[in-house]
């Protein structure tokens, strides 16, 4: 499938952003739709197929995301973040409730908005989905599209806080209007409730 990708030596140091950036960019020109997996993903079989289906006959559709399970180092499920639509609404103001794997977009729309952003170490995603949602519809599949390894050595365990931080700083960049000025309001809620919500995870199945 991605034998005409050719092999990309990226310098030491390198953001992920970039490289994943980097890694869309070197894909064959008639590749409409795109996403990422991380080490720590899996693809569900016809996953695929689903969300390019919606993007296919919905043109006003930018970015199509499912359900994804949380599974241990070992593969058992442990719970399963159905999102749903009301998740794209909640972005803009709320926790970021999108799984990121098994989420796909069209390239177009990937590159008109520049792509990932450097600025951001973990919630990178994140800053691409807001982005997104600003340049057509976001369209939740109910169907679980992927799973998510959760243990202690992934990044969005092993870097809770900073993650959270992160999704925080995001939100406040792309805070328009008076959102811009009473987001005090309400975000130190937002970002201690996604800490914790993080941390019962963990004590829960004792990761």
């Amino acid at each position: 499938l991605f034998e005409d990708v050719p092999l990309i030596a990226e310098p030491r140091g390198a953001a992920l952003a970039t490289k994943i950036n980097n890694l869309i960019d070197a894909l064959p020109e008639d590749c409409e739709y795109v996403g990422w997996l991380g080490d720590d993903d899996i693809l569900l079989p016809s996953a695929l197929q689903a969300a390019t289906k919606v993007l296919d006959d919905n043109p006003d559709v930018v970015m199509v995301y499912g359900g994804c399970d949380y599974i241990s180092s070992t593969g058992e499920v442990l719970f399963t973040n159905r999102s749903s639509q009301s998740a794209s609404a909640l972005l803009k103001m709320g926790p970021q409730l999108i799984p990121q794997p098994g989420s796909l977009w069209r390239r177009k729309a990937f590159e008109k908005v520049g792509g990932l952003s450097s600025d951001y170490s973990l919630a990178f995603d994140f800053d691409l989905f807001l982005k997104l949602s600003k340049e057509g519809r976001l369209h939740h599949v109910p169907k679980t599209l992927a799973q998510f390894r959760w243990h202690k050595g992934s990044m969005s365990v092993r870097h809770r806080l900073a993650s959270v931080r992160e999704a925080s700083r995001v939100r406040r960049t792309h805070y328009q209007g008076v959102s811009r000025f009473i987001w005090p309001l309400w975000e130190p809620l937002v970002l201690v409730t996604t800490l914790i919500a993080g941390w019962l995870v963990s004590k829960r199945f004792s990761i």
